[in-house]
Formats: structure tokens, C-alpha cells, sequence
């Protein structure tokens, strides 16, 4: 005969008991998941912020030094930086310096060896970063387009008006594109025939050529509809500088 206070002879004991059980293992269980939430989002912030990315307000103020630089499929389909230029703001004027894709760096973790290739594994950031390494200065602020910003910039601004040093032919898979030597106006798709066209050119033609796309893509980004405001609105590029900061490297695109 069961003792009356000994709860495992009631059945009314042992739901009670079987209940408390159930509610400390539910508290258990959602101490437990709340615990992986915070883990996987400190993970995820983390890779953010490592990646170059900035929570809001935490972005750069300085933009005396900006890489500039525009992403296109290559003739692979690959993503890289195929154009990039170092603009640097002096006094009340700025300069544009053309950087060579192609300057060999270690991208770490890869096989790649081109400064261009730093792109598909670290956005504008890897790019600033491995530029760093390649100059051997600090890693600079950077403002990047990927292929749909440039198609985005171009649609807003209309063509980009460069100059090609001799005729090119350029076959891309699907079609060929002719370019006569002398000026030209080409959108994202022609653009991006004219870089890849760029290979086979010598380094001083390639990067005359890549010249002209970054100071035509300097003046676009300087008349895009609402300024800084309007392409931080658009989404338009990544870049790791503060609004205000950005806005200042809008206006001095003008000064180029």
C-alpha cells in the first residue's frame, strides 16, 4: 500500500511530476536556441564587419583616399574588378590614378595572383585590402559597382563616351562585337566586350583604354540624379564610407 505522501503512488503525483519535468526541459530547450541564435548572429555580424561591411554609422569618415573600382564578368564569366582607379582628394582639387587589374598579389586561401581576382572573395573590401598589400600603405576606403550598379549608372547617366586605341573584335560566346578605333559610346553589355577586348592589347593600350572607362565612369557617377543621396537611396555601390563621407567623394569627382 503506497504511502499517501509519496507522490509516485498518485497518479495525480505523477502527472505533477511529469509536468514539472516537461516545463524545465521546455525552458531548457529555449534557453538552449536562444543561446545558438546569439552565437550564429555574433558569427554572421562578425563576418560582416570583417569583410570590410559597417553597420549604420560605424562607416568610414575619411575620404582622402578612395579606390574606385567596377566589376564585370570576364571572359570566363567570372566576376572581378576589372576597372579600378585611386582617387585621392588634394586641397581643393582630387586626381585619378589608373591601378592595373593585373598586378600580381596574393589573394589568401586562393590560388589567384591578380589584384583583380580579389573581388569574388572579398567585395570592394578584399580588394582595398589586397591593394594594401600590393602597395604596402594602409587599406584605403573603397567604393565598388558590381555588374548591375554599372548597368544601373549607365541607365541613369547614359552611355559611357570612351576612346579605343585601334579596332576591336571581340566575340563573347553568343555574339561579336566590332569597335572601330577612336571614340565610342558603349553600355554595360558593350562595356563589358571592350574590357575583356582589353587582353589581347599591349599593357599601354589596356590601360589607356581602362583609363578612359574609369574617367567616364568618374563623370557619371559626379551627375548621378540626387548626388550622394541618390546613390546611397539606389543602393547603387558598396563602399565602406559614412554618408557624409561619401557625399564628400561625390563632389570631388567633380574637381577631376
Amino acid at each position: 500500500m503506497s504511502d499517501p505522501g509519496d507522490t509516485f503512488g498518485d497518479p495525480r503525483g505523477h502527472a505533477m511530476a511529469h509536468g514539472s519535468g516537461g516545463f524545465g526541459r521546455a525552458i531548457r530547450i529555449g534557453v538552449l536556441s536562444g543561446l545558438i541564435v546569439v552565437v550564429l548572429v555574433g558569427v554572421a555580424l562578425g563576418v560582416h564587419l570583417a569583410s570590410g561591411g559597417r553597420l549604420p554609422g560605424q562607416g568610414r569618415a575619411d575620404a582622402d583616399r578612395v579606390l574606385l573600382m567596377a566589376a564585370l564578368p570576364d571572359e570566363e564569366g567570372a566576376v572581378v574588378a576589372q576597372v579600378i582607379a585611386l582617387v585621392e582628394r588634394t586641397g581643393a582639387g582630387a586626381t585619378l590614378k589608373v591601378v592595373d587589374p593585373n598586378e600580381p598579389v596574393t589573394v589568401p586561401g586562393t590560388t589567384f595572383d591578380r589584384l583583380r581576382d580579389a573581388y569574388p572573395f572579398g567585395g570592394g573590401a578584399g580588394v582595398a585590402r589586397a591593394h594594401a598589400r600590393l602597395t604596402g600603405t594602409d587599406t584605403c576606403a573603397y567604393v565598388a559597382l558590381d555588374p548591375d550598379g554599372v548597368e544601373r549608372l549607365i541607365a541613369k547617366t547614359g552611355a559611357l563616351e570612351i576612346v579605343l586605341p585601334e579596332p576591336m573584335n571581340v566575340f563573347d560566346g553568343e555574339r561579336l562585337y566590332t569597335f572601330a578605333a577612336g571614340p565610342a559610346s558603349v553600355d554595360a553589355v558593350s562595356l563589358r566586350a571592350v574590357l575583356n577586348g582589353t587582353a589581347y592589347l599591349g599593357d599601354g593600350q589596356r590601360l589607356e583604354v581602362i583609363e578612359h572607362v574609369c574617367t567616364a565612369t568618374v563623370r557619371a557617377l559626379a551627375r548621378y540624379p540626387g548626388g550622394s543621396a541618390g546613390v546611397l537611396d539606389d543602393g547603387l555601390v558598396e563602399t565602406d564610407l559614412a554618408p557624409e563621407a561619401l557625399d564628400a567623394f561625390v563632389r570631388a569627382l567633380n574637381r577631376l
